[in-house]
């Protein structure tokens, strides 16, 4: 229904409550003044409670503002949430706390010595699943199928249904399939960037051309099309598409000076940077070091840092057993054409057979805080192993200038290693944790060529160097990023998850052929073909996918009655309620606690006044006295 959901304007009917004749004197203060100015300093715990305070406190605590302030200060990828005007309220304002609650169960799961599986469900896809990614707080996802129609990337909801709301068809199979909430042309949305190999014309004949596929669609077109009710327009905006005659290993897409980039490497040793816009390309080609100028010579992954533009690249000189990889950080060229620049640092990692590096994400920093360290994974094999290095910022300065946050080779710091002597470990990393997938050698598929994998296990991984805060009952000046090294750790960095044989039993039993992990909502899927379903892991306690608006319908039936002193019409199962350090009750309809903690503040309050009062007096005579 059109208007079931529509928007409700909270200040006019709390203007009776928070009004400069109220009983209570912190309901004298105007609403605009505690939201934007009290409750930034306040944890999640002191929001609950107030929320228990009174029927007015429970209305503000639910405002928008609030929540998402918190999820500013989490240390993963924000999750997309639509555009909020303040002091309003619709069905999609809920989706910000029920995310800050879900993360929260997520990092309490990930901190415990003992993680658990907080949930299990499956779905039918009716396709086999080649490849996967998660979106961000977990309600997107996409992925490259296979079907009866042949190959194409689709994207879909994971709440409970693998349900297609857009798809690309391809030739044939996609790879290297990677997706990201990113703003285009004015326009919140997904970008898709893919690799897919065609015949390609040359004068020796036929060859096998490489093209990088772009593409992004709004989110706007995708709330839409969610509603089978309702027609919407052409979905994906397709970007040019590039070939390449050579190998292309990996792609990147970023946004520089308010432009698209696409940046893809060339195997062996170049790196294409090209402006989508304007379509104008330059690239980076690195000449074999001369220290090990007789050997082969070939990039491994790089890390685009266009806000220092900078390029972090890590290259391997192959030498059987004892291969050595460098790690270079080199600056992006300005002009157009082919350059052979000099790296600005290195760091060398000897003697080690990688057969994956990955980097994680980076973040930006909010107003004038540190950005996050990044990590960089290794895989390696003989022995079977996961090493963590991490990647700090430095924080230069310049005369006349302001100072600024840059990444830099000087601070590769080892964190952590993993040895894994009988299984295969795989890292899915993330900006804050990791989760490592333990899995028995792997066979190759012969119709979809996809890794076909039995999954032996799951463990979670903490960072070391990050030292998160007690989001629940820290105060403001806890919340602020900060980069410190080993200031907190949980006593295992690494912790095996318990998850019951059965399930990963009826997993492997059909066959994995992908896997995805979101580290914001701690939801890992996992793809089988011979069933062709969705196998969903739940590590957080998450709400359903329709919580939001059960929330919305409950707050507009008090909203709707504006009479505070009526009983409040009982709300929905609140997820806050899962957290341990939070109460169980999340209504003000039994206020006994709270009113017994405020009557005995104010009993203190009132001890130490008459105690100041006796002080006062008791000096007052003395000076009459001597007088």
């Amino acid at each position: 229904m059109p208007g079931a959901y529509e928007k409700v304007f909270i200040p006019h009917l709390l203007s009776t409550t928070f009004a400069t004749n109220a009983v209570c004197a912190v309901q004298r203060l105007p609403i605009q003044l505690l939201v934007d100015s009290v409750f930034p300093y306040l944890s999640v715990g002191d929001i609950i409670a107030l929320r228990k305070l009174n029927h007015a406190f429970f209305l503000l605590t639910h405002e928008p503002v609030i929540w998402r302030r918190f999820l500013k200060t989490f240390n993963v990828q924000p999750p997309y949430i639509p555009a909020h005007v303040p002091y309003t309220l619709q069905a999609s304002d809920f989706k910000a706390e029920l995310m800050v609650a879900n993360f929260l169960s997520v990092q309490q799961n990930w901190e415990s010595s003992d993680p658990q599986l907080c949930g299990y469900y499956s779905f039918p896809t009716s396709c086999i699943v080649a490849e996967m990614r998660i979106l961000p707080g977990g309600e997107y996802g996409v992925a490259a199928v296979c079907d009866e129609a042949g190959y194409r990337v689709m994207v879909t909801e994971m709440n409970g249904r693998f349900a297609g709301l857009a798809s690309i068809a391809t030739i044939n199979r996609p790879y290297n399939l990677q997706a990201r909430y990113m703003t285009y042309h004015g326009r919140q949305g997904i970008m898709v960037w893919f690799i897919v190999t065609s015949d390609i014309e040359k004068p020796s004949g036929i060859a096998v051309g490489h093209t990088c596929h772009v593409a992004h669609i709004g989110l706007d077109t995708l709330s839409v099309r969610s509603d089978k009710t309702t027609l919407s327009p052409e979905p994906f905006e397709l970007l040019v598409p590039y070939t390449f005659a050579d190998p292309v290993h990996d792609a990147s897409v970023f946004m520089a000076g308010g432009n698209l980039y696409l940046a893809p490497v060339l195997i062996p040793n170049e790196v294409v940077i090209i402006n989508i816009e304007a379509n104008e390309a330059r690239s980076i080609v690195l000449v074999p070091d001369p220290a090990y100028e007789s050997f082969h010579q070939q990039i491994r992954t790089v890390r685009f840092l266009p806000e220092q533009g900078d390029v972090m690249v890590v290259r391997t000189v192959v030498n059987g057993p004892n291969d050595v990889h460098l790690l270079e950080l080199f600056a992006i060229p300005q002009a157009l054409g082919r350059f052979t620049p000099i790296a600005k640092s290195r760091v060398v990692i000897s003697q080690k057979q990688v057969k994956t590096f990955q980097f994680s994400d980076v973040l930006d920093a909010a107003g004038s805080a540190s950005p996050l360290p990044m990590s960089l994974y290794l895989e390696t094999e003989n022995p079977r192993s996961i090493i963590h290095y991490s990647i700090s910022p430095v924080l230069f300065t310049s005369f006349g200038a302001s100072p600024w946050w840059c990444y830099d080779l000087t601070t590769v710091v080892q964190q952590s290693a993993s040895m894994h002597s009988q299984d295969v470990a795989h890292v899915l990393p993330g900006t804050h944790r990791a989760l490592v997938c333990t899995v028995a050698d792997e066979e190759l598929v012969d119709d979809l060529y996809t890794p076909s994998t039995q999954l032996t296990g799951l463990r979670r991984y903490f960072n070391p160097e990050m030292h998160f805060p007690d989001l629940l009952s820290y105060p403001r000046e806890a919340l602020l990023r900060t980069q410190q090294l080993c200031g907190w750790r949980p006593k295992h960095l690494y912790r095996t998850i318990d998850i019951s044989p059965h399930i990963l039993g009826l997993v492997n039993r059909h066959k994995i052929t992908s896997m995805a992990w979101d580290e914001a909502s701690g939801r890992t899927c996992i793809a089988t073909k011979h069933d062709g379903r969705i196998h969903m892991l739940e590590f957080g306690r998450s709400a359903g996918p329709d919580a939001h608006l059960e929330r919305f319908d409950s707050l507009q039936k008090i909203l709707r009655i504006g009479q505070y002193e009526n009983p409040v019409p009982e709300s929905p199962y609140d997820e806050m309620a899962h957290l341990d350090i939070i109460e169980m009750e999340d209504e003000p309809d039994d206020l006994y606690r709270s009113q017994r903690s405020l009557f005995t503040l104010l009993t203190y309050l009132v001890l130490g006044l008459a105690s100041i009062l006796s002080l006062y007096s008791s000096l007052c005579i003395n000076v009459l006295l001597q007088h």
